[in-house]
């Protein structure tokens, strides 16, 4: 409590709530739509990055602001690919590009963005191919032993990546 003596406690208590809220909390609290977190931009970023395993939780308004975003997840697969991110923009008719269809549908599994926004990400503009390319890699997944070492490794990557700090 605010006071250690018990009879004293009830007039700290209303001198206290009597100061009023300081601008930034009044601020806070008047937005019409509030963040879910409070702090500064290192401790979102800190809270974020802590609590991304919730980020898929249907019991916890607001959860999918804890999932990584797509720039982050899209380095993680360049880097694992040792290809440019430019790289993931392009496609050719009848030519598999994995590191692009394998970061398609990881930013389509851990961002919870609609097929329209990740299609943004890859230069798509049509949302049903964002929709084939992820179907196709969860089709392939059970049966391509390679295909399911590099999600397994990408996703390895980007859980520890959200883990640090």
């Amino acid at each position: 409590m605010l006071c250690e003596k018990k009879s004293d406690q009830k007039t700290f208590y209303l001198d206290f709530v009597s100061q009023g809220e300081p601008k930034r909390i009044e601020r806070f609290y008047s937005l019409a739509n509030l963040p879910s977190v409070l702090g500064s931009d290192s401790f979102k970023q800190w809270v974020k990055e802590k609590f991304q395993h919730l980020s898929d939780q249907d019991e916890i308004p607001r959860s999918r602001d804890l999932a990584p975003t797509a720039d982050h997840i899209v380095s993680i697969v360049c880097e694992h690919f040792k290809v440019k991110k430019e790289y993931l923009a392009v496609s050719k008719r009848g030519i598999e590009n994995l590191p692009r269809d394998v970061a398609i549908y990881i930013v389509r599994l851990y961002s919870h963005e609609t097929l329209a926004d990740v299609g943004q990400h890859f230069s798509i503009s049509k949302y049903s191919t964002v929709s084939s390319v992820v179907e196709r890699i969860k089709a392939r997944k059970d049966n391509d032993k390679i295909l399911r070492k590099h999600l397994k490794q990408i996703t390895t990557i980007l859980n520890k990546s959200q883990e640090q700090t």
